[in-house]
């Protein structure tokens, strides 16, 4: 009788520090397949991940009119599109192929997993197998700021798309074993940080930390390393990003109790409200939309000036006034 897989997802927005975990759990033994995405100029240690694992994640988001940086969300009920047996079907073949059948754990990293986590659980459960998730959190600031650099992603859009996925990847995670790391700390205290993990999901790799301690401290990057997580942005990033990040951060390890779970469901009420008055309420286009939702000074322009030419109602709001 084969021993039951235990799939371990390593999750968060893009630029999070994904790829760092999960090359330090990779340097513990941990495989993350044969069809590897090679380094590039903007990871030059590595994305480690599965070519065919995130080829497959970009066809489901394209499947329902997205990409990984669209800010539209996937529609309501999308688990049960009639595609999603083929893309099942397709995730099966993957592992099938790229793990061997002797290898009790899969480590399978891709940012775009927050998305599509559901999805995946399914695919765990073809194989009976056991779901775990790591969830890497890292000052949005810094996020967007790596984004902007290398993906030209305007700072306003990438805060939504850090929202999206961190959201998601919250919510979809509830009922899953499951762990939060900070991604300053793993930069600062890998090893403390990866035997807290390994513990946390009793996972027999305290050994393998202990040998690979010194490959491990010259693997992450200590230089960066959240001394400037506080620098100012140039949007006034509104207060629920910031309570919601931080809610996260300080109940991290504890966010099954009945008062984090409240607490975090109001943030994310407050910002789905507020993002529904500002997308439907005033311009439904994301650029104009997303500037007039961070920035006061783009409200003004973008509803007094640039709504005019463009043919819309008059809006008779008090712009200085709105929620933020």
């Amino acid at each position: 009788m084969s021993t039951q897989k235990t799939f371990l997802f390593v999750i968060g927005m893009h630029r999070s520090g994904t790829s760092a975990l999960t090359g330090c759990l990779n340097k513990l033994g941990l495989t993350i397949g044969k069809k590897i995405i090679p380094p590039s100029f903007d990871n030059k240690k590595g994305f480690f991940e599965n070519r065919l694992i995130c080829n497959l994640n970009d066809t489901i988001l394209n499947y329902f009119g997205i990409s990984w940086a669209s800010v539209k969300a996937l529609p309501e009920n999308w688990i049960e599109d009639d595609k999603i047996p083929d893309f099942l079907e397709t995730a099966y073949s993957i592992i099938k192929n790229e793990f061997e059948e002797y290898e009790d754990i899969i480590l399978i990293k891709d940012p775009r997993i927050s998305l599509l986590l559901p999805f995946w659980c399914k695919v765990v459960d073809i194989f009976e197998g056991i779901p775990k998730v790591i969830i890497s959190l890292r000052n949005p600031e810094k996020i967007v700021s790596s984004l902007k650099t290398r993906n030209h992603i305007p700072k306003n859009k990438a805060y939504i798309l850090w929202y999206n996925y961190i959201s998601n990847a919250e919510r979809y995670s509830r009922d899953i074993e499951r762990f939060f790391i900070d991604f300053n700390e793993l930069r600062t205290k890998p090893i403390e940080v990866l035997s807290k993990c390994c513990k946390h999901f009793a996972l027999d790799l305290e050994k393998n930390i202990a040998i690979q301690e010194k490959a491990i401290s010259n693997f992450i990057d200590k230089k960066n390393n959240g001394a400037s997580d506080n620098s100012k942005s140039k949007y006034s990033l509104p207060q629920q990003f910031i309570k919601f990040h931080n809610t996260l951060l300080k109940f991290r390890q504890n966010l099954h109790s009945k008062t984090t779970k409240a607490q975090i469901e109001k943030i994310n009420l407050e910002i789905k409200q507020q993002i529904d008055f500002y997308y439907k309420g005033i311009v439904n286009d994301v650029v104009y939309f997303s500037e007039c939702y961070f920035s006061y000074e783009s409200r003004v322009t973008y509803t007094q000036k640039n709504l005019a030419h463009k043919g819309s109602v008059e809006v008779n709001i008090d712009l200085k006034n709105m929620p933020l």
